[in-house]
């Protein structure tokens, strides 16, 4: 006779261990549902016990609105982005919710990111995070600098409360420093920035002016650009002492 020990031990996998919950099946389902969230026009039904597991703002939300007939609504956000919000909350795979071309790609990842840093749901925001904003503003994807100023529009949003927002649009700043104050935007968006919390932002980017604005050099000739004198020998043409300074510091970068 098996000694009982030894039979538990030969039991099969299936029978000890219960199923995974697939919480996908419960999105947007009637069936057992407490709370509809509201938005856009559209209307998602939900579960107060999920939502408010993966958001501290859904979750004071679902708390306010059992005095408001069990309906959440959020208003002034991108439907798309919430809906992704939601999806994701519900164990959706976050890149089937990504579009194909690249440009939609990163407004796509700007919108999710700047309603998963409203709503502090914790685990959406570390993925895009994960995905798109700290390999940009660590310097290890190269984006042109009119995405990066929209990176830097949606972190100043949400930077005053948030130290890892904060090092991502300094570093941002500081990686794309020469082709951001080469805009006329980013250079307005500085002079609007006058709370404290954004100083460091600001005077990081005047540091960098003062330093390497008046050094840009550029070749008449074939048009190459590098840091140095304009009577240097272009290593691209060969040409000498044809060169021109590439940028001019602005008014603006000496007055502060």
């Amino acid at each position: 006779m098996v000694p009982q020990r030894q039979r538990l031990r030969r039991a099969p996998l299936a029978n000890t261990i219960a199923p995974v919950f697939d919480a996908t099946r419960l999105f947007d389902q009637e069936a057992l549902s407490d709370v509809t969230v509201k938005f856009g026009g559209r209307s998602v039904k939900c579960h107060k016990l999920v939502l408010s597991h993966a958001s501290d703002h859904l979750k004071a939300l679902c708390q306010t609105s059992e005095q408001s007939d069990n309906t959440i609504e959020l208003y002034n956000d991108d439907p798309e982005a919430i809906e992704a919000m939601l999806k994701y909350i519900y164990n959706f795979k976050y890149t089937g919710l990504i579009p194909n071309t690249e440009r939609t790609k990163w407004s796509f990842h700007l919108k999710v990111f700047d309603v998963a840093l409203k709503y502090k749901a914790r685990r959406l925001r570390e993925k895009v995070e994960r995905l798109s904003i700290a390999p940009v503003s660590g310097g290890e994807r190269p984006l042109n600098a009119s995405i990066v100023l929209e990176v830097i529009k949606v972190l100043l949003k949400h930077e005053s409360d948030d130290q890892e927002v904060r090092k991502h649009m300094i570093l941002l700043t500081h990686y794309r420093v020469l082709p951001l104050m080469a805009k006329a935007e980013f250079r307005a968006l500085l002079e609007s920035v006058e709370a404290k919390p954004l100083m460091d932002l600001v005077m990081n980017v005047l540091e960098r002016g003062r330093a390497f604005l008046g050094e840009l050099v550029r070749c008449r000739n074939c048009s190459k650009i590098w840091m140095g004198d304009d009577d240097e020998t272009c290593s691209s043409c060969g040409t000498i002492s044809d060169h021109e300074r590439a940028i001019a510091p602005p008014a603006w970068i000496n007055t502060r």
